[in-house]
């Protein structure tokens, strides 16, 4: 039995010219195991399931992003168990950096039902909360986050995700620090959704011990 929780989060990082822009959206289920016969509590798990993962053609507008970030979350609510008038608790977590201020500006005028979270992927050593609501994360944690909660086996991918392919080579290549020669965008993009999750969750960091 899963326990479904209601909290989405998108990833989206922006391409540059040889980069593509690409969107992820990630939602949060608890796998349930009844109840512990010492404590009487219910068992219960977190997991993420990547419900969305896409590339925006080389070359597109970045004033046309966020029609397209629109458009992923009426899908997400179309999706989302609850029904789409239901209130979810749904978060975009972008990479700000170089070009994504103006789009930050431009995803707010939009008035999403969502809470836009800047970004600024950083070489540091510690992630800071900024008094503006701006994030600045070291990428190598972005990174390992990203890797732990892979191996933990806290990632379910939806069946029939078109782009997993692309995203599952570039999880095999994905570096610490960046420069490398291959892509990396919808892995980043799934980084900035998964990041905040471990954050609020962090046995999503630890193996399923059921």
């Amino acid at each position: 039995m899963t326990q479904l929780y209601p909290k989405f989060i998108l990833g989206l990082d922006l391409g540059q010219s040889r980069d593509h822009t690409a969107l992820t959206a990630v939602d949060l289920v608890y796998s349930d195991h009844g109840l512990d016969p010492a404590t009487m509590e219910r068992k219960r798990w977190p997991k993420l399931r990547l419900l969305f993962a896409a590339r925006l053609p080389l070359g597109t507008d970045y004033v046309l992003v966020p029609s397209h970030v629109k458009r992923l979350i009426a899908e997400v609510q179309r999706r989302q168990p609850f029904g789409s008038g239901s209130k979810v608790d749904l978060d975009l977590f972008i990479d700000a950096a170089g070009p994504g201020r103006p789009i930050v500006d431009l995803l707010n005028a939009q008035r999403l039902p969502a809470s836009v979270r800047s970004v600024h992927l950083t070489g540091g050593h510690q992630a800071v909360r900024h008094p503006d609501g701006k994030l600045t994360i070291p990428r190598r944690e972005l990174v390992a986050n990203l890797r732990m909660v892979c191996e933990a086996g806290n990632l379910r991918i939806h069946p029939g995700l078109a782009e997993w392919p692309s995203l599952r080579e570039e999880l095999l290549h994905l570096s610490l620090t960046g420069g490398q020669s291959t892509h990396d965008d919808l892995a980043i993009a799934l980084g900035l959704a998964v990041w905040p999750a471990a954050r609020e969750f962090p046995k999503l960091l630890e193996p399923h011990p059921y």
